[in-house]
């Protein structure tokens, strides 16, 4: 994944910067984005160009690791809601039973994302300064 970030500081090869994160309407909806404007995320990224403050960069990460932490929290806890569902039905015979096994499994499917979240072992790196930041 490529993204564009401004640099906010920057020390021993080390720069934190704030990912500029596009709206979900794609910045097109002709509402100047006052609703959907563009949100920022927080992070460290490695730094091989001695970038500096306020410095407009576009940097990478490991595609693979976002993918597998969109699945954890996407898909993992729709898996243990259906097979909560199928077990609660297979031991009382009622669909009541069913959608409260399915409630129950589907939230315990959430604590792998808990956990993957704490870990966040997706590791940045800048590779290109952008000259102007509208580019």
């Amino acid at each position: 994944m490529i993204a564009k970030a401004r640099v906010l500081r920057s020390s021993n090869g080390i720069a934190e910067v704030n990912i500029l994160r596009g709206a979900a309407c794609g910045e097109t909806c002709g509402k100047a984005c006052g609703t959907c404007g563009l949100k920022v995320m927080k992070t460290k990224a490695t730094d091989s160009f001695g970038v500096k403050e306020d410095d407009f960069v576009e940097i990478e990460s490991d595609s693979k690791k976002i993918i597998g932490l969109a699945f954890i929290l996407y898909i993992i806890p729709l898996i243990t809601g259906v097979l909560g569902y199928f077990l609660g039905e297979f031991i009382k015979k009622s669909e009541d039973f069913g959608a409260l096994f399915a409630l129950i499994f589907f939230i315990i499917g959430f604590i792998p994302a808990v956990i993957a979240n704490k870990k966040n072992n997706v590791s940045y790196r800048i590779i290109r300064v952008i000259a102007d930041e509208r580019a």
